[in-house]
């Protein structure tokens, strides 16, 4: 088969066998002229001819030139009749009709027309391959089938008889006609050229269907409108499918796309015009609705209106969807055009709110972190977290991709300023600031100013020490509820209570502890005890107790309050 950048497909044409169709015309008219004067009109040799016509692969548009011949073989043979040339021949989605004239030629030999194409005055001819079949019309069928015969001889006249082949009486007139004859037998069947509705005998296994052989599309029609259309998308290179286009006839596959699929929708409206649906891309996909755009591959959009997939694998939904990015998801709830964020982006827009969820968004990362977002849509907290245990980490990431929050291990971390009404901490009772110490020190211990190392702090060691500077949180398990640090700069070290309430090693040799009692650096290591001489604990006191210690060593609940 020759390629060209003409292609025909689907050629049909309506020979009348013209010979055979003017001799039965003859003898029709004879008869009429036997009853009146009036002459019967005589059919021409001309018929009809209908095709579809592609160029550069796509339906032809514009006016082209033909230049037809008929022939008795479909490869070579014996021209039949003159050359045929159809100049500017309007075509328009590839379709045309023209007349054709080759004389009377038609005696029942089987033709066949070798046709060949080019836009109109441009270049020289394209031969289009393969010839084109000529079927015969049922008039001409009918003509050639044997007549039936003769009817019996006239009535006898007035004046005398007349036979079939008797002479005629001298004088007498003609009588009138003797009915017509039965009709003689049908002609033998041809081959079937479609699908009969009681099946097809004789069909090899794998003939039984419906449909072209070659890239012809398929129609169905309701009220005589397309109601579906199967289109071949076969490629030499690239991805072969086939396009379903159903719904309304404004529907429609472009830009070469194989493998698309329009199940349905699309409009027309006298007021607004059309809002059709329609697939621009590779495999791309439209369930319904109308005025939908799928222009990125293997785009889905399930319905609704006005929803555009321009990404690679992009889903629109609702509507006024834009999913503009590759791999992005978009519902919209039609208040305004909704635009993907960017590539494999999820986004939803939903006036009304989100209610009501039942079940967790879950999304398996490359870890398998398995985030969620949801709640059991009955009241319950909405939950943020992971679902996989040896994952403790969750982060929250803004416009810029940039952490501004996250957990891991169960504490909090945010990045920038915190701004509220208020603040609730459940899990310290005490305002701490961490400090780097001479050497270890235990929780619960006093502890004053080191002046040997400035910045650092170390044990106590003597009675109403005014270089006391707090004791170490986190004794009989009451830790810090706010910690205070600058990163880079003031990091490291134990964290020391400035303030609120922490347990102190105490003594108690000198005077029992009441609560109430102020509270004082004393001469046993990292040990606060009760202040007796008020004149010497001026800006060396660490708090009040708030519990007691009759005697000896042990912890004692203050409230830290330095002066």
């Amino acid at each position: 088969m020759k390629t060209s950048p003409v292609q025909s497909s689907l050629l049909f044409s309506l020979p009348l066998f013209k010979q055979r169709m003017r001799s039965l015309c003859g003898i029709g008219s004879l008869l009429v002229m036997l009853s009146s004067a009036a002459p019967a009109a005589q059919v021409g040799t001309a018929f009809s001819y209908s095709g579809r016509l592609k160029y550069q692969g796509q339906p032809a548009n514009g006016t082209f030139d033909l230049q037809v011949k008929l022939y008795d073989a479909p490869n070579a043979g014996n021209q039949a009749g003159p050359l045929v040339n159809v100049n500017g021949l309007s075509i328009v989605d590839g379709l045309f009709v023209t007349s054709l004239d080759f004389g009377n030629v038609f005696n029942g030999t089987a033709y066949w027309l070798d046709i060949a194409a080019r836009p109109s005055g441009n270049g020289p001819f394209t031969p289009l391959s393969p010839r084109q079949s000529v079927s015969p019309a049922p008039y001409a069928l009918y003509a050639l089938t044997p007549a039936g015969p003769a009817g019996p001889a006239g009535a006898m006249g007035p004046l005398g008889p007349i036979g079939p082949t008797g002479p005629t009486g001298p004088t007498g007139p003609v009588g009138p006609p003797g009915p017509q004859g039965l009709p003689g037998p049908a002609g033998p069947s041809g081959a079937a050229n479609g699908w009969a509705l009681v099946g097809n005998s004789g069909t090899s296994p794998g003939q039984n269907f419906i449909g072209t052989t070659d890239d012809t599309p398929l129609e169905m029609k309701v009220g005589n409108m397309r109601a579906l259309r199967l289109e071949s998308g076969f490629r030499l290179f690239g991805p072969t499918s086939v396009n379903w286009i159903g719904g309304h006839v404004v529907n429609r596959v472009f830009n070469g796309a194989v493998g698309a699929t329009i199940a349905g929708g699309g409009s027309f409206d006298m007021l607004t015009g059309d809002s059709p649906n329609e697939v621009g891309a590779n495999l791309g996909t439209i369930g319904g609705g109308a005025g939908h755009r799928v222009q990125g591959d293997y785009g889905t959009i399930p319905g609704g209106f006005g929803n555009l997939a321009a990404g690679f694998g992009s889903f629109a939904a609702g509507q006024l969807a834009r999913a503009q990015h590759d791999g992005s998801f978009v519902w919209s709830d039609g208040t305004a055009p909704t635009v993907s964020s960017g590539p494999n982006s999820f986004v939803i827009r939903a006036q009304g709110g989100v209610n009501a969820l039942t079940m967790f968004l879950q999304v398996s990362g490359a870890g398998n972190e398995q985030a969620y977002l949801g709640g059991d849509g009955a009241g319950a907290d909405v939950q943020v977290g992971s679902l996989n245990p040896q994952v403790s980490n969750v982060a929250f990431y803004n416009a810029g991709n940039n952490t501004y929050m996250s957990l891991i291990a169960n504490t909090a971390y945010l990045a920038g300023e915190l701004n509220c009404s208020s603040i609730t901490i459940r899990g310290g009772a005490d305002l701490a600031e961490p400090f780097h110490m001479s050497g270890a020190i235990p929780k619960g211990a006093v502890v004053v100013i080191d002046p040997d190392h400035p910045g650092q702090l170390k044990l106590s060691e003597a009675p109403y020490d005014k270089r006391v500077a707090g004791i170490v949180s986190g004794a009989n398990g009451i830790k810090p509820g706010l910690s205070l640090h600058q990163e880079g700069v003031l990091e490291g070290g134990q964290n020391v209570a400035l303030t609120g309430r922490v347990y102190v090693q105490a003594d108690a040799a000198d005077a029992a502890i009441e609560p109430g009692d102020l509270l004082t650096t004393s001469t046993t290591p990292g040990h606060a005890m009760k202040v007796t001489h008020s004149e010497r604990a001026q800006g060396a006191i660490l708090g009040k107790a708030m519990t007691g210690l009759r005697s000896g060593t042990g912890m004692v609940l203050v409230l830290v309050t330095l002066q």
